[in-house]
């Protein structure tokens, strides 16, 4: 009955040995642990199938290589323990005779040649097994080799279990001082490397040769192609450190095609040229990054395409490792950068596309820097110099309006930090001119506007905060002219002179555009008005001299007489009274003829209830209509007599009652002026 696995909880029987000081078995599903992880008291090991009796021999001399090569590299304390690895070892040996083989039969045939005094030269057996260490009899003997006969040669070094110690000693001065070339596949330890490095392959002319693996001290592992002692062909190695590399080899350094899985997590797989990535290749880094291209010395240099953790994306020329030349940066927001690089950042002619619009020019350490256009994607373009990234010198800026197919502004200056600073000129959409001082983007200082259309033809004068301020001379559409005071693009202050195209002129108050205060208007006509004024009208107290008319001394509202207010004509006559919509309203009137009239107007005539005065004596005292006495009304002779009834245009007409001096009176009937009929008389007493 085979024995149980060795495996932790394991009861399956075993298929496989472990010819190690612990002695292992294994069965077919944990054959791997014992194949993957090294024993501590015997490295070399071999696990054999019990089917497999066919590479017995092979097995031994495997064997016996490989204690050669251990026991030169054990340290003092485990040479002593050498005799106590060969008892093991003996022991071992006999658990193979499960395998279906004879153990007494082998030892018999390792007994015959044993007795071989000499060890000079490998057997034909070898030249095989340096081509494939798992080839059956059958194909041995398609080499024309008999392996029976191939085995019992007395030149093939081997002995019996107990002697392996003194075997070990000789095998290994002969490998190394012996003239005898070597050859075939074994394990063979440096002379001055045995310390360090332990090789399992095949050899030719005492060099290592064809398919062969290299153990150093600190771990590292080849395993590949050799040609004259030089990895050259195909090999894969793995550092202590966990770096691998799978890919081609020339003169012993890599060299061509390559993998290359280095302990940071990095990956690359292109070509290599003295044992550097050289040529074309991909790398991939654990954070993301992924770049496509050329290698100089490992660096990045000449063409290549890096993808970033980040989704940002370079396309172009690489020199020691960084953007250099031209290229194209692709962000992850959408932005794009195409143009020169030096030293891993935007240097030199380039574009740059963002949401807001795009940015052609010069660039200097990833800052726009020199002669530039940026042009926003509403239609505005600034043709300026930049320094560090600002807007700053002379420049030209414009909005371009992509339905109407012109620039809607348009800025030719100096420009300060992105903004219009200094002397400039500004062209609007609507045909606007400014051309004057700018300070922090806006019109400031001294300036001159030209409109294309409104009230203003062309302002000229004082700016702030990009409004008219100050004192200004403005040249009004219609032929007028303003000088003086300004305010947030509104006449506005004192003193300021408009004189319009009809040559009247007024100076004195504005406000908010409109004349406002205290002013003087006068006409061409030689008219005057000073005096008080409200929102651009004449409204307060004021006098207003008409020269084909008088002088008005009052109140005005809506540049018309209103409120009380005295009118002297130039005849002489004056009117002293109230006033309303530039008409008298009531008050007395002074006429040059002497008559006086003292009562209601309308319409500027006398209308409604009055006293008139004549010169002559007489008194009139009732109702008036357009001027004329009309109504009822009493006049007063200045005889005495009196008359007192009803009139028409200025006439008796109808009922009436005359008085007389003497004190007789009588009633009637009047038509225009004169007595009709009358109706009663009447007798002054005694």
């Amino acid at each position: 009955m085979n024995p149980k696995c060795s495996a932790l909880n394991c009861e399956n029987e075993a298929d496989s040995y472990c010819l190690c000081a612990k002695g292992c078995y294994s069965c077919k599903i944990h054959e791997h642990k014992f194949r993957e992880e090294p024993h501590k008291l015997l490295p070399f090991f071999v696990v054999v199938d019990q089917s497999d009796k066919k590479n017995l021999l092979q097995i031994i001399i495997d064997m016996k290589n490989r204690l050669c090569a251990f026991q030169k590299s054990l340290e003092t304390e485990l040479m002593k323990s050498l005799s106590e690895i060969a008892t093991t070892l003996e022991l071992s040996m006999k658990l193979l005779g499960k395998l279906n083989f004879h153990y007494n039969e082998l030892i018999s045939k390792v007994n015959r040649i044993e007795k071989c005094s000499t060890t000079y030269a490998y057997c034909g057996l070898d030249a095989i097994i340096q081509y494939d260490h798992q080839r059956t009899v059958e194909e041995m003997k398609a080499f024309e080799m008999d392996y029976e006969r191939c085995f019992m040669k007395p030149v093939l070094p081997m002995v019996h279990l107990s002697q392996i110690e003194d075997l070990c000693s000789k095998l290994f001065d002969f490998y190394n001082r012996s003239n005898t070339p070597l050859c075939g596949t074994c394990q063979y330890i440096y002379p001055a490397l045995s310390e360090n490095a332990v090789f399992y392959g095949n050899w030719r002319d005492h060099k290592r040769n064809g398919y062969g693996k290299l153990i150093m001290k600190n771990g590292d592992i080849f395993e590949g192609e050799y040609i004259d002692d030089e990895r050259n062909g195909k090999g894969r190695f793995r550092s202590a450190g966990g770096e691998i590399y799978d890919g081609e080899y020339k003169n012993d350094v890599r060299s061509g095609w390559g993998v290359l899985t280095l302990s940071n997590g990095d990956h690359y797989e292109g070509e290599f040229q003295n044992d550097k990535k050289n040529g074309k290749g991909v790398l991939s880094c654990p954070n993301g990054d992924k770049y496509f291209g050329e290698f100089v010395d490992d660096i990045f240099q000449g063409e290549g395409t890096k993808i970033y953790e980040n989704g940002d994306k370079y396309e172009g020329f690489w020199e020691n490792g960084k953007r250099n030349g031209k290229g194209k940066l692709t962000f992850a927001s959408g932005e794009i950068y195409e143009g020169e690089w030096q030293n891993d950042m935007k240097h030199g002619q380039g574009t740059f596309q963002h949401e807001y619009g795009t940015y052609t020019g010069n660039f200097t350490e990833d800052a726009r820097d020199g002669k530039g256009t940026l042009v926003y994607a509403d239609g505005r373009r600034y043709d300026a110099i930049w320094i560090n990234g600002v807007m700053t010198g002379p420049g030209k800026f414009c909005v371009f309006n992509e339905i109407k197919k012109k620039y809607k502004l348009t800025y030719d200056g100096n420009f300060k930090n992105q903004l219009y600073k200094g002397a400039g000129v500004l062209y609007y959409e609507n045909g606007d001119k400014f051309e004057g001082a700018f300070k922090k983007g806006k019109r400031h200082g001294k300036g001159s506007m030209i409109y294309r259309k409104g009230d203003w033809a062309r302002y000229e004068g004082d700016w702030f905060e990009d409004l008219p301020n100050g004192f200004c001379t403005v040249n009004m559409r219609i032929g007028d002219l303003y000088q003086g005071p300004v305010k947030d693009g509104q006449f506005h202050g004192t003193n300021g002179i408009y004189t319009y195209a009809s040559k009247d002129v007024y100076q004195g108050d504005w406000a908010d555009g409109l004349k406002h205060g205290s002013g003087v208007y006068r006409y061409l006509s030689g008219n005057v008005y000073q005096g008080e004024w409200t929102n651009g009208y004449m409204e307060g107290k004021g006098i207003y001299k008409d020269i084909g008319l008088g002088v008005y001394e009052g109140y005005l509202k809506k540049n018309k007489f209103d409120g009380e207010g005295k009118l002297t004509y130039n005849n002489g006559e004056v009117f002293e009274g109230k006033w309303q919509n530039g008409m008298k309203v009531c008050g007395s009137q002074s006429f040059i003829n002497g008559d006086k009239y003292e009562g209601d107007w309308a319409n500027d005539k006398k209308n409604g209830l009055g006293t008139l005065r004549y010169a002559s004596g007489d008194i009139y005292h009732g109702q008036f209509k357009d001027g004329i006495i009309n109504g009822y009304g009493a006049f007063f002779y200045k005889n005495r007599d009196q008359y007192e009834g009803e009139w028409l245009n200025g006439q008796k007409h109808g009922n009436g009652k005359m008085s007389f001096e003497n004190g007789n009176s009588y009633e009637g009937i009047w038509k225009n002026g004169k007595i009709k009929k009358k109706i009663k008389n009447a007798e002054a007493r005694s």
